[in-house]
């Protein structure tokens, strides 16, 4: 409803909704005595999915994060995420990072070579800059 009342150009999905929910809610604390508790999950709605359906025009940014993989490998699910809507993603892993422990980040778009940032201030900056050039 927002998005239609005002002029939004992009959206920028920075944070991952939880890929799983409970099956079943509980009223209440459950007991702690039990010996062995099962809960069951089941996939969530995938919510950047539903926004690019409603809304085709919108410029959307999204985060893919991923660990124990290679660079390549990262990049590869970054170009599918492109192919299935998202206009840039913000790709990195946990074994990316510089000397000083900060994660490095790569701003990946259709046709041009990824762009890399690190440390969390850069990775805004990168991303801010080329919106503001380019969107």
């Amino acid at each position: 409803q927002i998005l239609e009342s005002h002029a939004i150009q992009t959206g920028i999905f920075s944070a991952a909704v939880a890929d799983y929910r409970p099956a079943e809610v509980f009223d209440g604390k459950l007991s702690s005595g039990q010996a062995q508790l099962t809960l069951k999950l089941i996939p969530t709605e995938k919510v950047i999915q539903q926004v690019r359906q409603q809304f085709p025009e919108l410029y959307m940014v999204t985060f893919k994060y991923e660990e124990q993989l290679t660079h390549e490998a990262l990049m590869q699910i970054a170009q599918t995420r492109l192919a299935s809507g998202s206009d840039m993603v913000i790709a990195n892993r946990g074994e990316e990072s510089d000397p000083q422990g900060e994660q490095v980040a790569w701003l990946v778009l259709p046709n041009q070579p990824a762009i890399s940032a690190t440390g969390k201030a850069e990775i805004a900056k990168v991303l801010l800059n080329y919106l503001e050039r380019n969107v």
